[in-house]
């Protein structure tokens, strides 16, 4: 027999296990297999796979210095569109914004034309000069201590542009906590989603202090030096867990949307999570009878909790519409 078996050589099956890691959830130890891949083939499918799940987990920091320890530069990048499609990404979200606009111009001169993607970083770079502008706007109105104008401005916004304020507030010089990113936790103009942005910040900025939280028509005295993020929060874990196990069997088609949709609520719900859902399972039923996807009786399902999903999606409707219709530029 003349036909020779090729077997894998050690890069590719640190690829196998990276894959088979990410595939039962296991992130960061799909990502050690990944480097570990490419350590030893410096292959552009393992470096796709690394950019992708640190951008996936949010981790920039640890991308970047994967970046700089294995010394990344720009031809990298262009050894396919998807790794292309990655650096403009990268160089939007880095927070030296100057830098990415200078970045994104040099690609502009090299990327192969066939990957197509001049209007993805001509969109991309208007983006980040507008935050420029935006960013130099709000220093100066800070230095002229005219802190409410900035205020008045994100209040008129829609709720997913607050978050693109938040990222530009997080950035400014002076004194934000006390002058802008406390106001909005203490007012019942800023949607509960929003504010729980600002609070992870704060937990992580190690903030120590009380505060006066409106949330959802309710008002709360919140010490910030309790709180844990809500990615490390148990019960946000453990319905994440229970969602996944119940779609798989019930409705496996929907269990990525399933997952997003209580993302995007549990964050709504925080810091309160704890007090809404009692058990992991409740939250699944609760949708699943909210949107018709499950036939269920009534006392089956957490009216507590129901409650405060409707509340959420009132919320939103409400503050949408309202921004919305009243939108100014600034």
């Amino acid at each position: 027999m003349n036909d020779i078996l090729e077997m894998p050589n050690q890069g590719e099956n640190y690829l196998r296990k990276g894959r088979n890691a990410a595939a039962d959830r296991d992130y960061h130890t799909a990502i050690d297999y990944f480097i570990k891949s490419y350590q030893l083939s410096t292959s552009s499918e393992a470096l796709n796979e690394i950019i992708a799940y640190y951008l996936f987990l949010n981790n920039l920091d640890d991308l970047n210095a994967f970046l700089i320890e294995y010394d990344i530069q720009l031809e990298h990048f262009l050894e396919n569109k998807e790794l292309t499609t990655f650096y403009v990404v990268i160089n939007e979200m880095t927070g030296n914004h100057q830098n990415g606009v200078l970045n994104l111009y040099r690609l502009k001169q090299v990327v192969p034309q066939e990957y197509q993607l001049e209007q993805l970083i001509d969109q991309a770079i208007e983006r980040l000069e507008s935050t420029i502008a935006l960013t130099h706007r709000f220093n100066k109105l800070m230095e002229e201590n005219k802190y409410n104008a900035i205020l008045h401005q994100f209040n008129h916004q829609t709720p997913f542009d607050q978050l693109k304020y938040l990222t530009i507030f997080y950035e400014l010089n002076r004194n934000i906590i006390e002058e802008l990113l406390i106001p909005l936790l203490e007012t019942d103009k800023t949607v509960s989603f929003v504010k729980s942005d600002i609070l992870n910040y704060l937990i992580h900025h190690q903030v120590d202090r009380t505060i006066n939280y409106h949330w959802l028509g309710e008002h709360h005295v919140i010490d910030l030096s309790t709180l844990v993020p809500l990615a490390e929060n148990k019960m946000y874990q453990e319905t994440l867990k229970a969602i996944f196990e119940l779609s798989q069997q019930d409705n496996p088609h929907l269990t990525n949307e399933l997952i997003q949709q209580f993302h995007t609520q549990a964050n709504s719900f925080y810091p309160f999570i704890d007090t809404i859902i009692q058990a992991p399972e409740d939250w699944y039923h609760a949708y699943n009878a909210l949107n018709g996807l499950s036939i269920s009786e009534d006392e089956s399902i957490d009216q507590n909790l129901l409650n405060y999903m409707n509340k959420v999606m009132q919320e939103y409707i409400n503050h949408v519409d309202f921004n919305v219709t009243h939108h100014q530029d600034f």
